[in-house]
């Protein structure tokens, strides 16, 4: 499959693939979204920001350190890699962490906010494709990230709600 993606450039996502790859890198694209839920979703909007926060900082660190560190996979050969644009790390190649971080992010962001499921799916699925269209992950990678992401925002959703979406009141401070 990553050698079909490969050998079938496309102008439009040779041009946009690897911007959204980097605009993945150090969960940035992820950190705008949030923040546009927040200002712009109203209290849900601000819920679903939060839970998808929580869900992406948690995953990011298990999967990037632990788990890459863990099996040690070797990223796709470079023969493979040479014939897509962008930047591979040198990191181990499985799970996808920038996959994991979408998943995560999204799952627990639409299981606050319903409406946003669709848009926000659309986007994390491409951020999983740039992956692959970079050539910096096998499918395999991409897949076990995605379901990563995933089990850890449906394990977050059992969390007590306090402690994700209702903000601390401050001593002396009366509660309206």
């Amino acid at each position: 499959m990553l050698e079909w993606v490969v050998t079938h450039p496309d102008p439009v996502l040779e041009r946009w693939m690897p911007r959204l790859s980097r605009a993945s890198d150090h969960l940035v694209a992820w950190w705008v979204v949030a923040a546009v839920m927040a200002a712009a979703g109203g209290p849900q909007g601000r819920i679903a920001a939060r839970r998808g926060l929580a869900a992406m900082l948690l995953t990011s660190p298990v999967c990037n350190a632990a788990a890459k560190n863990f099996i040690g996979r070797s990223r796709p050969p470079e023969p493979i890699r040479r014939r897509r644009p962008g930047r591979v790390p040198e990191s181990g190649s499985f799970p996808s962490g920038h996959t994991a971080a979408a998943t995560a992010f999204v799952t627990a962001a639409a299981l606050a906010a319903p409406p946003a499921a669709v848009p926000l799916g659309v986007l994390a699925a491409a951020v999983a494709y740039a992956r692959l269209y970079t050539a910096a992950h096998y499918p395999s990678d991409v897949a076990a990230g995605a379901v990563f992401g995933v089990a850890v925002a449906l394990a977050l959703r059992h969390a007590p709600h306090h402690l994700l979406c209702r903000p601390r009141r401050h001593p002396g401070r009366s509660a309206r």
